[in-house]
């Protein structure tokens, strides 16, 4: 993720923004998703690295294993109108990936991001 570009991530009722130069910002991430197991998420991205907000959302929010073909080149720019079931999160990603080009792939527990 580029420096300065603000990066949001929620769950149930805590809101946490920060940079990749922010590590405490990494951390509180980490801790809200683990605070919302089973509860609603929101997230708000602007203009990221598509790698960037696949670790938001599959690693830190849902714990997911999962890979990004290096061909892949994309910025992403969504925000969810409010919060949205956990079911429903991978669909929500999958349908915002495709719109950048992205198409995401589960292969034996493992979700893989590769070009359209």
């Amino acid at each position: 993720m580029a420096q300065g570009q603000p990066r949001s991530v929620r769950s149930a009722a805590q809101t946490v923004i920060g940079t990749p130069t922010n590590p405490r910002a990494r951390q509180t991430a980490a801790d809200a998703a683990g605070n919302a197991e089973g509860g609603d998420v929101t997230f708000n991205f602007s203009n990221l690295d598509v790698r960037e907000v696949l670790r938001e959302v599959l690693g830190d929010q849902l714990g997911l294993s999962y890979v990004v073909d290096p061909k892949i080149q994309a910025s992403i720019t969504a925000q969810t109108g409010g919060p949205i079931p956990r079911s429903a999160v991978v669909p929500t990603l999958e349908n915002i990936l495709r719109a950048s080009g992205v198409a995401l792939v589960q292969t034996g527990g493992v979700y893989r991001a590769v070009p359209l």
